[in-house]
């Protein structure tokens, strides 16, 4: 079953495209078809990340295609469910507007980038506001946190104000995640036995069992295939 992970917040410099694409490849590298929607027109970071790669090991895994109108984000999304895709993520664009209502829309599982401290906390009362009027499952995650310094621990508290859960794992604000996106690689790709790489792995674990199909689901399933 196709699983919608959505990236968003209205914070542009946030991490949104390094959660997506590293996501991805870790997908893709656990052996999960995945495919990366890039909905951001302005800057389209995912696709220039994706089209960089030399990476062909995952070719027949990994996959990324821009889209920038909703009817055309809707139909990506039935053909990937149609070809059962295992892993779509959307990276959404910096705004509120019509096409990230969408994305947030379309997702089974939504995650709020925002960096420890600063001023990433300032506009997210909007995001919370549509995945609550969407009812759409939903967490933080804190991104850019340092590695010695009480920031991250003091965003943690101010976001479970808004009344969502905050990501047990952090990414940490180091330097091989830029390097890798200037690669057009992951940081598992660059480094497997990385301080990032683990965050990653650890984040994706945590992912799937937000996603994964319940089970009584599966014993309906089981039921309907006998």
């Amino acid at each position: 079953m196709t699983k919608v992970i959505t990236i968003a917040t209205r914070k542009g410099g946030s991490g949104k495209t390094t959660i997506a694409t590293n996501l991805a490849v870790q997908s893709a590298k656990s052996g999960y078809t995945t495919l990366i929607i890039d909905c951001d027109f302005e800057t389209k970071v995912a696709s220039k990340w994706f089209n960089s790669r030399d990476n062909n090991d995952l070719d027949s895994l990994l996959f990324c295609i821009e889209s920038y109108k909703q009817d055309h984000l809707k139909s990506l999304i039935e053909t990937a469910k149609e070809n059962k895709v295992d892993y779509v993520y959307i990276d959404t664009a910096g705004t509120g507007d019509n096409l990230v209502n969408e994305s947030v829309n379309q997702s089974d599982y939504c995650l709020i980038p925002c960096g420890a401290g600063g001023f990433d906390i300032l506009p997210l009362q909007q995001t919370v506001e549509l995945i609550n009027k969407l009812n759409k499952k939903a967490s933080f995650i804190i991104t850019k946190a340092p590695s010695n310094s009480n920031e991250a621990n003091d965003t943690d508290k101010l976001l479970r104000g808004f009344g969502l859960n905050v990501c047990s794992q952090r990414l940490t604000n180091l330097k091989l995640y830029r390097d890798a996106a200037v690669l057009g690689k992951s940081v598992s790709e660059c480094d497997i036995n990385s301080k990032p790489s683990r965050e990653i792995k650890k984040l994706f674990e945590w992912l799937k069992e937000r996603v994964k199909t319940n089970s009584l689901q599966n014993k309906l399933q089981g039921v309907s295939n006998v």
